[in-house]
């Protein structure tokens, strides 16, 4: 009731074809979750993450530093990263990060490269924060 008829008469020859579909999808981001698995384990190996059991984003850990740091350093790398806290309603999981694996993998090769050289131009300051942080009163 919204959608132009170019796209209403795409969508019925899709549909016709949806196990096809569906099947290409789901190899491809199976592969992808696979490929981003491999770069972080290759190039970020202190982070920790869990694959998930759906969707197109994945959620990793930072073993020290905060998301929102480590986002501007991507950003003077040439990457694009989300911080957990802007997932968050509560402005949590600050020392997170959301992947998505929804790009070819030749974007996300170069982009998991460009964030592991932010890591280690980001590192030396995020840990000064934390041996800074040590005693907790």
């Amino acid at each position: 009731l919204g959608s132009s008829l170019p796209s209403q008469i795409l969508a019925t020859h899709l549909l016709a074809d949806i196990a096809d579909v569906r099947e290409e999808r789901r190899a491809l981001v199976a592969a992808n979750f696979r490929l981003l698995g491999s770069l972080l384990s290759d190039l970020l190996p202190t982070w920790s993450w869990s694959m998930p059991k759906g969707g197109l984003s994945l959620w990793v850990r930072l073993p020290v530093g905060n998301a929102r740091d480590l986002a501007a350093e991507g950003h003077r790398h040439g990457v694009a990263i989300l911080p957990g806290a802007t997932m968050s309603p509560e402005r949590s999981f600050d020392g997170h990060l959301r992947l998505t694996i929804a790009r070819p993998a030749a974007v996300l090769t170069d982009g998991m490269r460009r964030l592991a050289a932010a890591w280690q131009s980001y590192l030396p300051r995020a840990e000064a924060e934390s041996d800074a942080l040590e005693v907790i009163v």
